[in-house]
């Protein structure tokens, strides 16, 4: 396995972990009945003001702003992973690696 593809997944999981995580821990469901494939109303019984507040948490946790109107995209818990996982690298990409930051700075 590459060192890129091994990164990705890794840090997946992390968020899978604190995503699971936030949902037992805030909302108080059973960590058995929390799937990727859970949907967030049916199975997991959760209202809108417990989703907001489980929103608002991983904003702080993941230092992003989630759209309010992508809210009634996250009807898995997978599909808000995801979301998280996208964003979160793409706030990677955007930021200059260290390295080349140096060689600028050494440059000028």
């Amino acid at each position: 396995m590459n060192r890129s593809y091994a990164g990705r997944a890794s840090k997946m999981d992390d968020i899978n972990v604190k995503i699971h995580q936030f949902i037992k821990d805030r909302l108080g469901i059973d960590e058995s009945a929390i799937t990727n494939n859970a949907s967030f109303y049916d199975d997991l019984n959760v209202d809108s003001l417990d989703f907001c507040e489980l929103i608002v948490d991983i904003e702080k946790e993941f230092d992003m702003t989630i759209p309010d109107d992508m809210y009634e995209k996250f009807t898995t818990v997978g599909s808000l992973i995801n979301y998280v996982f996208k964003q979160t690298n793409l706030k990677t990409s955007k930021e200059p690696e260290m390295s080349t930051v140096l060689e600028e700075r050494i440059a000028s």
